[in-house]
């Protein structure tokens, strides 16, 4: 049910201003344009069947693009760039009529 599939989202707060700048320079050469990842969320998932659902969903929802992609469910990923950590990010943008009023449409 609803309250199930809430669960599953873990919702952090923004990203810190001192962080951003730091990921700003060290990463994007200061090109602001780069930074993406300001608001962020997650899902957790128990099983992949569940993970490959939901990414079917995303990519089938005509009012969500997605910009970027990285699976580091990969068995080729060499986890060792990431210490052990794996997971399947999404970069989002949402193209809805009312994510055109909000002005929302072009922030990734």
């Amino acid at each position: 049910g609803d309250a199930e599939q809430e669960a599953r989202v873990r919702w952090p707060s923004l990203k810190k201003p001192e962080r951003a700048i730091e990921k700003l320079v060290r990463t994007y050469g200061g090109k602001v344009c780069l930074l993406r990842d300001l608001v962020r969320h997650s899902l957790v998932f128990d099983k992949a069947a569940e993970l490959v659902q939901c990414v079917e969903a995303i990519v089938g929802d005509k009012d969500v693009r997605i910009v970027e992609a990285k699976n580091r469910l990969r068995q080729d990923y060499d986890a060792w760039k990431t210490a052990g950590y794996r997971d399947v990010h999404l970069n989002l943008l949402l193209t809805s009529p009312l994510a055109e009023k909000l002005g929302i449409n072009t922030h990734v």
